[in-house]
């Protein structure tokens, strides 16, 4: 037994060590710590999670100091935040292990490194600001974004961090397009069409993407705000309908012959019942009305008169009402003739609901294509 006293112990430590020991030998030294002091909380007088404790943290802030001196070291601009990072690593740690209660001797060998994260983090809000008013001199929209994000990233790093917040909120603004949805108000409408359903459904998708962050802003005359003394748009959409469509009312119609054997109620010598063919002839009508409609945008630029994207999208509705008439037995009709000769005649609807009809499959062309265009704007 006494030969087995060894592999149990060992067996022992590294189930009570757990998942922390597995941390340490992969050389993830952070997680090694945090799981080890973790689980030191509920077992303040395991040793073995002691030592875990402060080999792992030793280990993991020499990394981590490591990492700060080889970023000091390199040339990316914003190394800055990185090194920030890096000692937010430590500091957590360092706050950790002041939570532990145990190692107090080696818990002196330490410190923390806040003055060296803050140091790093003003290094890092400067170089951003720094890059945000280079951008601006650039006088372009591209330049103005790049702005935005220089200062937006500084007023993160650092809250209040000069003017920087205000410095975004101008960079935006420089940077977003302004779009005017133009309405059909001046356009004579086909058949006395109402657009205005057609052009709301649009104008309600593009205001969806006025979202935070883009630099596009959908507008039309019911925007709140805007009025005709408004800072003028950038770019205008203009919609028509070049062409609108509704052919006359087709009928056309189609005979077929039914039969079919059904029953008498009487029975034959056999006791079987006896059988009869019935018919009949069935007349179906199916009434057509062809429509079809183009629409035709194009995107202004309302500063120098060009116009800088154009597009046509086309759709086509077929309206079909079938019915049937029937002379014979009605027996010999099937489910469906059964169905078609309870249904009589209508009139066509009107054209509002063809045209409504067509423009729902329009939508979904312009919409696709006018996303694309603004997508990366």
């Amino acid at each position: 037994m006494k030969l087995f006293i060894p592999v149990l112990i060992v067996a022992f430590i590294t189930l009570s060590c757990g998942s922390a020991q597995k941390s340490f030998e992969k050389g993830d030294y952070i997680s090694a710590f945090e799981k080890a002091a973790k689980e030191l909380k509920a077992k303040p007088d395991d040793k073995n999670l002691e030592e875990i404790v402060k080999s792992s943290y030793k280990a993991g802030v020499t990394q981590q100091l490591d990492k700060v001196k080889t970023l000091e070291s390199g040339n990316d601009p914003y190394k800055y935040e990185k090194i920030a990072a890096e000692y937010a690593s430590i500091n957590k740690m360092y706050d950790i292990l002041q939570s532990v209660d145990c190692c107090d001797n080696f818990k002196e060998s330490y410190r923390d490194f806040k003055e060296e994260q803050h140091q790093a983090l003003n290094f890092a809000a400067e170089t951003r600001y720094h890059y945000g008013e280079q951008a601006m001199t650039l006088n372009s929209r591209e330049g103005a974004k790049q702005a935005y994000f220089e200062f937006s990233k500084a007023a993160e790093l650092i809250p209040g961090y000069k003017d920087a917040a205000q410095l975004a909120q101008q960079s935006r603004d420089a940077a977003t397009v302004t779009i005017f949805i133009q309405d059909f108000a001046n356009a004579q409408p086909y058949y006395s069409l109402n657009y205005n359903p057609f052009y709301n459904q649009v104008s309600n998708y593009l205001f969806q993407l006025n979202r935070p962050g883009s630099f596009t802003q959908f507008i039309n005359g019911s925007t709140p705000g805007y009025n005709v003394s408004s800072k003028q748009p950038d770019q205008v959409i203009q919609l028509s309908f070049p062409m609108i469509s509704f052919s006359p009312p087709l009928i056309t119609k189609q005979t077929v012959n039914n039969s079919q054997q059904v029953g008498t109620g009487k029975k034959n010598a056999d006791g079987k019942e006896i059988m009869q063919t019935v018919t009949s002839t069935v007349t179906i009508y199916t009434k057509t009305v062809n429509t079809r409609a183009e629409l035709f945008y194009q995107i202004l630029d309302n500063h120098t008169g060009a116009f800088i994207y154009s597009n046509r999208a086309y759709s086509d509705y077929l309206w079909t009402y079938t019915w049937a008439t029937v002379q014979g037995d009605r027996r010999a009709l099937d489910a469906n003739n059964q169905r078609l000769i309870g249904l009589t005649e209508i009139a066509p609807p009107q054209n509002q609901f063809l045209f409504d009809e067509l423009t729902r499959r329009l939508y979904d062309d312009f919409t696709y294509q006018i996303n694309n265009f603004y997508s990366n704007y």
